[in-house]
């Protein structure tokens, strides 16, 4: 396992500019996943960044790397919640670990090919973005970056300017050996 995934895929949730991110790795043995999360969350734990593995194969695997403060911020707005309800999640406040685990079922179910597209919410996504999404099925957007933007375009356009910028001065600082994953990960 390498640490560059979560350079590559996860800088602004170690920058703290997104909630959570998601990555896909290939595991090289038995254990060999584990180790390296266990590991890391050690390391992690007192930036609030956990992972959560959504899926497991022998081929690979799709792990969640989030901020819990920001993540359980996310996921109890009250509109953001009222849409999640009709994907079955839980509707009373429902904690984050809960609604990690549904959306992992949701994850398991959709193995077919499909996805669950509401997982934007939980990537820190806006609710205007994955709605439009889903309505339109991923056509129709206004912008295509980091995801596809169905509203708040030029504001979107800058967190996507600040994302790249992000992952540009991690790798740079990562490849380089000037810092580690440790120093590069934002506090709280």
């Amino acid at each position: 396992m390498s640490d560059r995934y979560l350079v590559d895929f996860c800088a602004p949730t170690l920058a703290k500019l997104k909630a959570a991110s998601l990555f896909s790795c290939r595991p090289e043995g038995a254990g060999d996943l584990d180790r390296w999360l266990a590991g890391h969350e050690r390391e992690f734990i007192r930036s609030g960044l956990r992972f959560f593995v959504l899926r497991r194969s022998r081929e690979n695997a799709l792990v969640l790397l989030y901020r819990e403060s920001q993540l359980r911020r996310a996921l109890s707005a009250p509109d953001v919640r009222e849409f999640l309800a009709g994907f079955g999640y839980p509707g009373e406040l429902p904690g984050t670990e809960a609604c990690l685990l549904h959306l992992k079922e949701r994850v398991v179910s959709c193995a077919d090919g499909g996805f669950p597209h509401e997982i934007g919410i939980f990537l820190g996504y806006p609710l205007c973005d994955v709605r439009g999404f889903i309505e339109q099925r991923g056509k129709h957007c206004l912008v295509q970056g980091f995801w596809k933007v169905y509203g708040n375009e030029k504001e979107t356009c800058a967190a996507f300017a600040r994302f790249r910028k992000c992952r540009e001065i991690y790798r740079e600082l990562w490849q380089s050996g000037r810092r580690t994953l440790v120093e590069l990960t934002v506090a709280g």
